[in-house]
């Protein structure tokens, strides 16, 4: 009997022996889902970093635009500027011909000066149309920059 005693206590130290063999398994298993977990970690951040080089290079592309813009409502507000200036100084000089001319001509002087008043109308109204469109590029403008700072503020 006493070899049967012995025999079962030897099955029993080989089933711990297997218990202990399935919770290294276990072990073993769940240190693998970790590393899984942290290759696709890795994977992750390399798709974020990705992102972010794209973002950044979109993010100077956009401020290059901006910049561009601005460069351009620049010389649109110069342009019109001068253009401006030049039809007033051209205006200018007509008015005064025509005045002079006017009081060489009494008669014909009214239908002068209302065809003068016409055409400096005309140029203010130009003056005006120039000075809104240069008001609705710089809003785009600081749309733009609400944006990209939106952007890049995350």
């Amino acid at each position: 009997m006493s070899d049967l005693i012995a025999a079962a206590n030897e099955v029993r130290k080989i089933l711990k022996g297997f218990k202990a063999i399935e919770e290294v398994s276990d072990a073993l298993e769940r240190v693998g889902s970790i590393e899984n977990a942290g290759k696709e970690a890795d994977k992750y951040l390399a798709l974020v970093k990705d992102g972010i080089s794209i973002a950044t290079a979109d993010l100077e592309k956009a401020n290059a635009s901006v910049a561009e813009a601005k460069d351009q409502a620049k010389k649109v507000a110069a342009d019109a500027k001068t253009k401006a200036e030049a039809r007033i100084s051209k205006a200018e000089e007509e008015a005064a011909l025509i005045l002079s001319t006017a009081k060489d001509k009494e008669t014909s002087s009214a239908k002068k000066v209302a065809k003068l008043e016409t055409e400096m109308s005309d140029k203010a109204a130009a003056i005006v149309a120039l000075t809104t469109e240069l008001a609705e590029v710089e809003a785009k403008v600081t749309k733009a920059k609400t944006y990209l700072a939106k952007l890049a503020g995350g």
